[in-house]
């Protein structure tokens, strides 16, 4: 039996883009330029890791993922918040990289839940934007939208199984009367 060839997490789908079975991805910023020029791509679903044809790559605010064969927003639903792997052998060698790509500190947190220590949890996190000395968490809580700093001294906890952020939230940031 062919042992199976590695492979390195580059990011998740997000949400189904469209009605044609578009997928938006977050993919770890040193990975984009490799996302934009792979033709397979491997997504973990229950039954295991499925490889999928890449149909095209194109950029919008995340990039967005054509699948070959998933041609439907029906079809591309079950492939939504799944980690996205590539082949370790497909990866560009690090001298051989063009693009420049400027990153957020905190863009791996898209997704997860931030917990606080005292309040527990508050939501899940929509958005990292970077704001004048700041990056920020925009967070849907209580039909508002929440920004919460994201600053190292402010984590407490990642436990990146459960995609679980736990922060120390500055008293009066929430009202916690709502």
């Amino acid at each position: 039996m062919a042992k199976p060839e590695p492979l390195v997490p580059i990011g998740h789908t997000r949400k189904a883009h469209g009605v044609h079975g578009e997928l938006h991805v977050q993919v770890v910023p040193r990975y984009l330029e490799d996302l934009l020029q792979v033709e397979f791509i491997f997504l973990e679903l229950p039954d295991g890791l499925v490889p999928f044809r890449v149909e095209s790559v194109r950029m919008d605010r995340w990039p967005i993922l054509k699948l070959e064969d998933v041609e439907l927003r029906d079809e591309a639903l079950p492939l939504t918040s799944r980690p996205l792997l590539l082949a370790e052998k497909d990866l560009i060698p690090d001298d051989q990289r063009q693009l420049e790509v400027d990153t957020l500190a905190f863009a791996w947190a898209e997704g997860y839940t931030l917990i606080d220590e005292r309040l527990g949890r508050i939501g899940r996190i929509e958005e990292v934007r970077e704001f004048p000395q700041q990056e920020m968490a925009i967070i849907s809580y209580k039909k508002r939208e929440l920004l919460v700093p994201l600053h190292q001294a402010l984590i407490s906890k990642v436990d990146e199984q459960q995609r679980q952020l736990w922060m120390r939230l500055p008293i009066g940031l929430i009202d916690e009367e709502e």
